[in-house]
This record gives C-alpha cells, sequence and structure tokens, in this order.
C-alpha cells in the first residue's frame, strides 16, 4: 500500500490519553507481516506534542488537514486511536490498513459514494466498498466501533473485515507472526515479519542476507525524553549472525566516514550498539525527540538544522 506510516505520524501528533496497542486477532491468521502505530501513545510522547507544535506553526499543513476534516469528516490530529497494516505476501497491493479512531463515518461514505465508480454492497453489519482513485482500485469496509479496513484488493480487505466482525480467523499468540507480536506492547510503532525460511530476496548478492533472516521486528518508544529504536532479527544458524552482526558495524562506521551524512543521522548512528547472541542479532539506537523532527524536515526538503545536540 501507499499509506506512509512516517507522514501519518506526522499528521496524527496531538495530545491524547490511553494506549491502542495491536490487537493481534484483528489480523488475518494467514498474515506474514504486520506493522502497528498507536497514535495515543505517539500524541502522549514528547515526540509527538513536539511534533503537533510543528504542525501548528505551519500554515499549509494546517490548511491540508482542515480540507481532509471539511471533505471526509475526520480530524486526522485527533480522530485517530490507532492504525495497523498487515499482509499475507510482500506484494504492495496485497496489504491491509486497518484504522480505529471516532470517526463522523456518514460524512465518509457521503465522500464515498460521489465517486463516480463507487459501488457498494451490504453484508450483515458491515458495509463493503469499492471505489476508483489514483490510477486504481480501492476497496474498504466500515465496521461497528469505528474500525475501517482499507486495500487495493478485494480480497484482502473482505477477509480482514470478516475476521474483525465474527472474531474468528485472526492471528493467535502460538502462531509465529502473533509471537514476535507479544514485543510490540508499550511501542508506538511497532512492526514484524515472519520470514519461515528467509524474507523474499531476489538474485543479487545483496539479497542473499535477507533471505538469511527468518523472522525480524522493530520497536520504536520513548523513555526519558529519548526516542528508543531496538530492530531484532533471528537468522537460520549462529554463524549467520556473526556474520551479520559485523557487516551492520562494518556498515554502520562506514557510514559515520561519510561527511554527507545529515547531523541528526550521524548522531543516531554514533549511539548505534550491535549485539549478537546465538541465532538473534540486536540493532538498538536512541535520539532526542529533535533529531526525529530534524530528519523529518530533512526528508521534506526543508532547511538543516544542525543545531540540536546529541
Amino acid at each position: 500500500m501507499k499509506h506512509s506510516v512516517l507522514w501519518l505520524a506526522v499528521a496524527l501528533a496531538a495530545v491524547g490519553a490511553r494506549a491502542a496497542e495491536l490487537k493481534i486477532a484483528e489480523v488475518p491468521a494467514q498474515a506474514k507481516w504486520v506493522a502497528h502505530l498507536d497514535a495515543e501513545k505517539l500524541r502522549a510522547s514528547q515526540v509527538g506534542q513536539k511534533l503537533l507544535a510543528e504542525i501548528q506553526a505551519d500554515a499549509k499543513a494546517t490548511a491540508q488537514l482542515n480540507a481532509v476534516q471539511n471533505a471526509v469528516g475526520v480530524d486526522l490530529r485527533k480522530d485517530i486511536s490507532d492504525l495497523t497494516l498487515g499482509g499475507g505476501d510482500d506484494k504492495k497491493n496485497h496489504g491491509v490498513m486497518i484504522v480505529r479512531g471516532p470517526f463522523n463515518t456518514e460524512k465518509l461514505l457521503v465522500a464515498l459514494r460521489a465517486n463516480p465508480q463507487h459501488e457498494e454492497l451490504a453484508e450483515g453489519d458491515a458495509s463493503y466498498h469499492k471505489w476508483f482513485d489514483k490510477g486504481h482500485d480501492n476497496f474498504g469496509a466500515f465496521l461497528p466501533g469505528g474500525r475501517c479496513v482499507f486495500s487495493e484488493n478485494r480480497e484482502a480487505a473482505k477477509t480482514t473485515a470478516d475476521v474483525i466482525r465474527t472474531g474468528q480467523g485472526g492471528l493467535t499468540p502460538e502462531s509465529a507472526l502473533g509471537r514476535l507480536a507479544k514485543e510490540g506492547a508499550g511501542c508506538i510503532i511497532f512492526a514484524a515479519v515472519d520470514g519461515g525460511e528467509g524474507l523474499p530476496g531476489d538474485k543479487q548478492p545483496q539479497a542473499a542476507v535477507l533471505r538469511k533472516i527468518t523472522a525480524a521486528a522493530l520497536r520504536v518508544t520513548e523513555n526519558a525524553g529519548r526516542v528508543q529504536g531496538e530492530l531484532a532479527v533471528q537468522v537460520a544458524t549462529a554463524e549467520d549472525a556473526v556474520r551479520i552482526a559485523e557487516i551492520v558495524r562494518g556498515l554502520i562506521a562506514l557510514g559515520l566516514l561519510n561527511e554527507d551524512m545529515p547531523p541528526a543521522v550521524a548522531r543516531l548512528a554514533q549511539t548505534a550498539q550491535v549485539k549478537q547472541d546465538g541465532q538473534k542479532i540486536k540493532v538498538l539506537v536512541s535520539c532526542p525527540p529533535e533529531d526525529v523532527l530534524q530528519f523529518l524536515k530533512n526528508k521534506r526538503g526543508q532547511p538543516k538544522d544542525q543545531t540540536s545536540a546529541f
């Protein structure tokens, strides 16, 4: 799917209350990967509040968010509780997005029905929709409790909606991906992939590393005023883990020699720790919220600020 968790994180920065953690039972059991953004935890964090201040100071961004709210009745600054992405393979258009929040569903449906190629099919207490946008079909389901399902793949959208509606056919804590998802508790952003016999990779030599990874998980949290990231991967053998850990250390060292590396990224790389234990490798980094904001500004092409302290 073409939706970016990073930019949604920017749009969702406001002050919130309770956490909205990953609900694995709503993700179909055939899923091989899952990603989750706890928007309420983000809004309650220092980095989230700083992101909100940036948005409020940006007249263009504020106008765009207000336009979205007027058009579809959803204020992205406060109307998203959490967002989950998942898929059963690595095809982008097979991914599914589950969005939860206090939506004005009727206004959203009015906007969808205005699409000339909109189709609607009601089934049980769910309302299924198809519309055409940006060169491809889109499918959605609007469920009780402020839950919405979106995908570019009709079957993927319906399967996910059926899992949520019936409470059956979702991931369990005993499944491989379900066990990984347990590590998502307390995270602002969490992602995991069950690689089975290895992640997909092409025939290029650099893809060989991916084919050795049997599972991976990314955790992003905030603690003591710093944003912390942890990437954990598991590979087939301890020998592979030793080699890959050395490769990662080497890449970090080479990156630090690059004089063109943005200061915020260089400061992040300086905090990197690479740990290897048996078949598992962990890469840990941390940075102040200000560096996260600077990274986002750099991505948007704004002037670089080199004043943030390490």
